[in-house]
């Protein structure tokens, strides 16, 4: 199987089962802060294709970002989600690298309903920590 050395990985963090630990707002946007995510890395299509999956802390930061609706309870675990930049939308996964410009939404629903939505005009992903191995990926069905 495919190990963290292995070369040219594609790499993305599932929203699914990622825990969302704090909302930040600052003056020129808005940090949702990530107590972990799951990052999928494959040679194809991560969290599609086989490949490893492994656990980081991770920072995604808004540019002149806007939340829509209430703070949900935090921290809390997500149910589901999407990533839009432009008119690309990325269902249940953030790709990383992640530094853009342009218009961008993340929509986060938690494990009991609430709804996450942040929009801005650029994003930037960055993961901190070491990551943590986790488990073979076998693929989907």
């Amino acid at each position: 199987m495919l190990h963290d050395g292995a070369a040219m990985l594609n790499t993305s963090i599932e929203i699914h089962d990622s825990g969302l630990g704090s909302i930040a707002f600052e003056d020129n946007g808005i940090v949702l802060n990530f107590s972990e995510v799951y990052i999928h890395k494959s040679a194809g299509t991560p969290g599609v294709d086989d490949g490893t999956v492994w656990l980081q802390t991770a920072g995604l930061r808004v540019q002149r970002g806007v939340l829509e609706g209430s703070v949900p309870d935090l921290p809390c675990v997500l149910y589901e989600g999407y990533f839009t930049l432009g008119r690309k939308r990325s269902e249940n996964c953030i790709p990383i690298p992640l530094s853009c410009e342009g218009p961008v939404e993340i929509h986060l629903t938690t494990e009991f309903g609430q709804n996450v939505v942040v929009r801005g005009l650029a994003a930037v992903l960055e993961l901190l920590g070491e990551p943590r191995y986790v488990e073979e990926f076998p693929g989907g069905d």
